[in-house]
């Protein structure tokens, strides 16, 4: 005689995983001024139970020093939630998974000479099944973005007799720091061309370049900085952005007197603005 007994059993569930995790490509994140940058994170996920298991992926981004790291609230200097799709790949155990982040322009550097040189940016991914999994992660740099935009676009005087000036009334050049760091800023003129140590060229004759004045504050014709044909840096002190600041700007104040002689008709020159460095806001 002989008979069959039934058996059964079922597989124990294994958590996912990730491997393959690769933060921009493997490379450091160069952001855009003014603008978000959109940055990938990648992984591939391992279920052995099979990839159809896979229920869904979360993804952070963060500055890898910040408090709570992963578990920290979202903020545009140092911390993203990230939105993950597959790449509809899945075969037996494993399955693509991309993560996307829109990053601000202000987000913290982290790469040499920055503030945070010391940290750098972690992309962290999670994969879930029935149960959480094992999380992954890669790290890369931010770059350092100096970078501002100036929103005046021209300067206009008026008119000014022979000998006089602008006295107390001011033209201003606003600036916004589209950038991640703090930032002074650089001020040279030209008349009609660079270093031809004129702020401008008339109809007849010029205007030298010490007749043009700048403050970072309203002022009267003659307590102002004589402008150079060479470029002078200013402490400017413009911060970087955040979520509840955006894009800060700042103005600078200028005044235009003339010779008593020797000039005529219309007048025009260039002022340029350069953004400088000022990561300690020294």
């Amino acid at each position: 005689m002989a008979d069959d007994v039934n058996t059964t059993a079922e597989v124990e569930n294994i958590p996912p995983y990730p491997t393959s995790v690769e933060l921009n490509f493997g490379t450091d994140i160069e952001l855009e001024p003014g603008i978000t940058t959109e940055v990938l994170g990648t992984a591939i996920i391992i279920d052995e139970n099979g990839c159809d298991e896979l229920q869904t992926v979360i993804a952070v981004l963060f500055r890898s020093d910040i408090p709570l790291g992963v578990n920290a609230s979202d903020d545009g200097r140092n911390h993203y939630s990230g939105s993950c799709f597959s790449q509809g790949d899945c075969v037996d155990t494993s399955e693509t998974y991309h993560c996307e982040f829109s990053v601000q322009h202000y987000a913290d550097a982290t790469d040499a000479g920055s503030n945070f040189s010391s940290t750098n940016w972690t992309f962290w991914i999670m994969p879930y099944d029935l149960f959480e999994g094992t999380s992954g992660i890669d790290q890369q740099e931010i770059q350092t973005l100096t970078s501002l935009v100036v929103t005046t676009t021209s300067m206009d005087f008026g008119a000014i007799p022979l000998g006089g000036n602008t006295s107390g009334v001011n033209e201003q050049i606003d600036v916004e720091n589209q950038g991640n760091e703090h930032l002074d800023i650089e001020l040279s003129g030209y008349g009609i061309s660079g270093g031809d140590g004129y702020s401008m060229g008339c109809t007849l004759g010029e205007v030298n370049i010490d007749k043009l004045e700048y403050s970072i504050s309203p002022f009267t014709y003659g307590l102002g900085i004589p402008m150079t044909s060479s470029s002078t840096e200013i402490d400017f002190d413009l911060r970087y952005g955040s979520d509840s600041g955006g894009s800060p700007g700042k103005s600078t104040y200028f005044g235009m007197g003339f010779p008593s002689s020797g000039i005529g008709g219309t007048c025009s020159g260039t002022v340029s603005i350069t953004a400088v460095s000022d990561p300690d806001l020294d």
